[in-house]
């Protein structure tokens, strides 16, 4: 996995600072956030990206997933030129259950919508998630 931008290594930060997307319920798990942007990677913010955290321990050079989150989110962070603060950045996320559906349409752009509802890239954000976490050890 390639060197992440200041710009994702915030976001990662950030996401890592919500109790929503990474907790501990176990002793001595650690938590990790990816995160695939779903429109162009030159785009400004408000971002549309698809997260997976997960509370994770190594055992045996494997990586042992305990509890996490894989979803959609729109985040955004002010216009400012200045050093990405974790405390800036704000997240939409869609309602969970019958309205799913409903909540994509109204928080995400139309050209994102099909991406998310037919979201189907589970494989390889899992793969790059114990990658990270493996070479992280």
């Amino acid at each position: 996995m390639s060197t992440a931008s200041p710009r994702d290594e915030a976001i990662i930060n950030y996401l890592l600072n919500q109790r929503e997307f990474a907790w501990q319920t176990n002793e001595n798990s650690k938590n990790e956030c990816i995160f695939e942007n779903l429109g162009n990677k030159d785009d400004l913010f408000p971002l549309s990206i698809w997260i997976l955290c997960n509370e994770y321990k190594i055992e045996n050079n494997k990586v042992l997933i305990l509890s996490g989150i894989s979803m959609p989110i729109l985040i955004d962070y002010p216009n400012e030129l200045s050093y990405f603060s974790t405390d800036k950045f704000t997240h939409e996320a869609p309602e969970n259950g019958t309205l799913y559906g409903k909540s994509i349409k109204e928080i995400f752009p139309k050209n994102i919508q099909n991406k998310i509802l037919n979201y189907d890239n589970y494989n390889n954000i899992n793969a790059a998630f114990e990658n990270k976490v493996l070479n992280k050890e």
